[in-house]
């Protein structure tokens, strides 16, 4: 692995300006082969899921015990690096509210709630300077259709003196 690599290198390095877009090319078209085959391979993965989801023991075992199924899009490279942001986002304002407290679970509900009301009510659109402007959108504006948590308004100190 280590000798194709310094191979690879040697080769980008002796291309000169006028060949470069040709290997450029070359190396897109492997990445789309390698999306190709990852898509290939999560089809199958969800197919097979499809197939266990199906079992009557296990619809009844959901039911039972009240399990609800969501799709998360798995290994999708964008979304990948989105849910860890999210994930990293979470865990620091846990971190900071916790500190070494020991919570009970009903605290932790609490605060795991109030953390999703702030990063759900991050805005996604542009901050207008003036008052009249429409307020920015924000995911919670479009999972319950209001803001979970308000913008703070802005107080303008009277300068007439």
């Amino acid at each position: 692995l280590c000798e194709t690599q310094d191979m690879d290198r040697q080769k980008k390095e002796m291309i000169d300006e006028h060949t470069r877009l040709p290997a450029e090319n070359v190396n897109t078209r492997k990445d789309l082969e390698r999306t190709n085959h990852e898509k290939r391979e999560l089809s199958l993965k969800l197919a097979e899921m499809n197939d266990m989801l199906r079992n009557e023991e296990l619809k009844d075992h959901f039911s039972n015990n009240r399990i609800h199924r969501k799709f998360i899009a798995e290994r999708v490279h964008c979304w990948g690096e989105f849910y860890e942001r999210l994930v990293r986002s979470v865990k620091t304002s846990v971190k900071k509210a916790i500190g070494r407290k020991l919570l009970t679970e009903e605290e932790l509900g609490a605060l795991l709630s109030e953390i999703e009301a702030v990063i759900s009510s991050r805005q996604l659109t542009f901050i207008y300077n003036e008052s009249q402007e429409p307020q920015p959108l924000s995911s919670s504006c479009f999972l319950v259709d209001k803001r979970l948590k308000p913008l703070p308004n802005p107080t303008v100190p009277d300068l007439k003196d």
